[in-house]
């Protein structure tokens, strides 16, 4: 099978049981691959009701049909599990595991149950072991990564955890060579949940496709334009910093429990492009990609002089650190980041958790009894300090560790109308500042609140509706599609577009494509749907693409609805109705994308349905018989 490995691997860690699967060509055309593939095996493999900390839940990782073909910004990996900080599906694409997986012959892999003690796996080519890891339990990332390379080679691909994620935080990550991330909902846990240390991996045997010279000259022709972007140097020069100081200056940057921005001259003086420079060493590229987004700090004088550290997302770093805890400079932000990184804590999520409870004790909600007699004062001492108790389950550390449902669970439920959360997750961003698809998916994202799969256009404002209308059309939509969306006196619906970009977003992920703006938007349906064809040689339309996209969202859904989720959870925190955001010291309440109306929970209700019925759900949020049947999925699913 032309473009694919044509493999499943199946890790059993209670019985030491390795098999391997064949992937059956009308599997691998229905599902495509990356999410859509993890989202078959997850339904397939975790039943209703499991624990996900239990060895019943599984670890998915998954590449693409376009992984290891040297097609740019496609290279990322899918990892796919039950959740253990929301209950629900929980996907993370990063990291170029998936390419490497893909070259030791394999397109997934899915590990089950609980080793006896720990361990690490090694996958080389068709060579796999479970091999004791009792020496490296208690070590951070960087250094399980370090010892790891020293005995198998620095040519392997590494996949590991820390500190927080062997005890079982529900807010731990994974990393892949010690910088790329699959956070967010507790990836960390699960593995620390099976004694599993970390997976090594080389894959030798290469990837055959069905018409080399002719996907070649495509990957040169797309390269091409690659270079043509305006942008390209700032982007390389410093990846997602490209934004930082527009971010600050038009408030986004959050601080006090989302309450109001941060101050925009004290970002800038403090987290400028200009501070930037002074500790960006070099960039970091992915596997096969020259957009090399990604940096080493390096910390030449000053506080913690000498620390050098591979970061994937500086103004994720700067937006968690910088402003929540009013740090004095990059210094201070690098050492929190660097810090977090090695215990294998998410630091969106630990961040958010912290400016929670200093908001509750600035306001005298809590006192310092609650955290262990500890004033939490916004500096770096704090900060630091909180992450190695989280890391070391002391004290109210250990709540901490388990997200705002083990701080509800603590201190009170009533605290629930003082958070910004949804289904136990912090968001990315605040929709009062800007409402679009982004703010949307928000309540309706079928793997929490952080709204990758509703990240589009309208993350920027003054978009207008003939700007979508383009995106639109290169990303696939029908006339009558984009009829229903564009057919609305704001000048479009966010629901039903919301919808369409999600979709967009899930086969990009498919494929494995970047969501970096420089590498997705080089790509349209119409390509995308050329390219698969030179990699696999297998005529497909572009509507069964797409429709790959559906059965992958839809069967999300529908695993969530098994494990208890219900049109309830598909909301935006309470706080967005009744509090405005102090943007730039106006007060700013939640508003429509033009700024035309402020919004109401009725507004939201009401989109919510005409969300639903866009995606041919009934008004409790469940896929019909006649969308399953449409989608080719009443068959797959559990009665």
């Amino acid at each position: 099978m032309l473009g694919y490995a044509g493999q499943i691997l199946k890790i059993d860690l209670s019985t030491g049981n390795i098999s391997k699967e064949k992937l059956e060509p009308e599997v691998a055309r229905k599902f495509v691959g990356g999410i859509s593939m993890s989202a078959k095996l997850l339904y397939e493999t975790v039943k209703p009701n499991t624990d996900a900390l239990s060895p019943e839940n599984a670890l998915i990782a998954s590449s693409t049909p376009f992984s290891g073909t040297g097609l740019i910004g496609a290279n990322k990996t899918d990892w796919t599990i039950k959740s253990p900080l929301s209950g629900l599906a929980s996907t993370a694409t990063s990291g170029d595991f998936g390419t490497h997986l893909k070259w030791a012959g394999y397109d997934n892999m899915v590990i089950t149950g609980k080793a006896p003690k720990p361990v690490y796996i090694t996958i080389f080519d068709d060579e796999i072991q479970i091999r004791d890891a009792s020496d490296l339990w208690g070590k951070d990332t960087y250094e399980t990564s370090d010892e790891l390379w020293d005995r198998h080679g620095n040519e392997c691909t590494l996949f590991s955890i820390g500190p927080a994620a062997e005890k079982m935080a529900r807010i731990s990550m994974a990393y892949t060579n010690k910088q790329a991330t699959a956070g967010r909902k507790g990836t960390g846990a699960v593995l620390g949940s099976k004694n599993l240390k970390a997976i090594v991996l080389r894959g030798t045997k290469g990837l055959r496709v069905a018409h080399t010279k002719e996907l070649n000259a495509k990957i040169e022709e797309i390269y091409q334009q690659f270079l043509k972007d305006p942008n390209l140097k700032p982007w390389m020069d410093l990846g997602t910093t490209i934004a930082v100081e527009t971010y600050g200056q038009e408030g986004k940057a959050a601080w006090k429990n989302w309450h109001e921005s941060y101050p925009p001259d004290r970002w800038v003086s403090r987290f400028g492009v200009k501070e930037f420079m002074k500790v960006r060493e070099i960039a970091l590229p992915c596997v096969l990609c020259p957009l090399s987004c990604r940096l080493v700090y390096k910390l030449k004088d000053g506080e913690f002089a000498g620390l050098e550290t591979p970061q994937a997302c500086n103004m994720g770093a700067i937006l968690s650190y910088g402003s929540k805890f009013d740090l004095l400079n990059y210094n201070q932000v690098v050492k929190c980041h660097d810090t977090a990184n090695r215990l294998s804590i998410d630091t969106n999520e630990f961040t958010c958790l912290l400016d929670f409870l200093m908001d509750l004790q600035e306001r005298g909600i809590i006192d310092e009894k609650v955290t262990d007699g500890m004033k939490l004062e916004r500096n770096i001492d704090t900060v630091l300090t909180w992450l190695h108790k989280v890391a070391d389950r002391e004290g109210f550390g250990n709540v901490i560790a388990d997200g705002y449902y083990a701080i509800f669970a603590a201190l009170g439920e009533e605290l629930v109308k003082e958070a910004v959360e949804r289904r136990g997750g912090s968001l990315d961003f605040d929709p009062r500042g800007l409402f679009g698809t982004e703010g949307f998916g928000t309540a309706v994202g079928v793997c929490g609140p952080h709204a990758t799969f509703a990240l589009g256009p309208l993350v920027i404002s003054g978009r207008t509706p003939e700007q979508l209308r383009r995106y639109c059309a290169r990303t696939g939509l029908s006339e009558e599609e984009s009829e229903r969306v564009f057919n609305d006196p704001l000048g479009f619906n966010i629901a039903r577009l919301t919808r369409y970009v999600e979709r967009w977003n899930v086969l990009l992920d498919i494929m494995g494509i970047c969501n970096r703006p420089p590498l997705a938007r080089l790509y349209s349906l119409a390509l995308i749907t050329e390219l698969y064809h030179l990699v696999t040689g297998i005529d497909i339309k572009p509507e069964e693409l797409l429709a790959a996209a559906e059965r992958c969202v839809n069967l999300l859904k529908l695993f969530n609805i098994e494990q208890g989720a219900t049109r309830k959870d598909d909301c935006l925190p309470e706080r967005f109705y009744t509090e405005p955001f102090l943007l730039l010291g106006k007060e700013t309440w939640l508003q429509d994308y033009y700024n035309t109306k402020r919004l109401t929970r009725k507004d939201i209700e009401h989109w919510l349905d005409e969300y639903y019925e866009e995606r041919g759900w009934d008004k409790n949020g469940n896929p019909t018989s006649e969308t399953l049947t449409a989608i080719g999925l009443k068959n797959e699913v559990r009665a």
